[in-house]
């Protein structure tokens, strides 16, 4: 089941799984630097399976993210 985050006064449906984890991650280190070995030890609960793919798949989560938030509209 999603859970659901204010965003600009409209829920945002927040997905379970890595994403959830990294969602909470860099809310509860708002306005921080988070390094990506921090982010990997969160992710996989410590070590991850193969520290060779971590990296890029934290990066594929990010992009997931990323593209799953909503898009600002700009008026003029």
């Amino acid at each position: 089941m999603d859970s659901t985050l204010g965003f600009t006064g409209a829920p945002v449906a927040v997905p379970a799984g890595l994403r959830r984890v990294l969602l909470a991650t860099l809310l509860l280190r708002a306005n921080e630097l988070v390094s990506t070995d921090e982010i990997v030890e969160r992710l996989w609960d410590g070590t991850p399976l193969s520290l060779d793919r971590a990296g890029k798949t934290v990066q594929m989560v990010f992009r997931s993210v990323h593209l799953s938030r909503p898009v600002a509209r700009l008026y003029r």
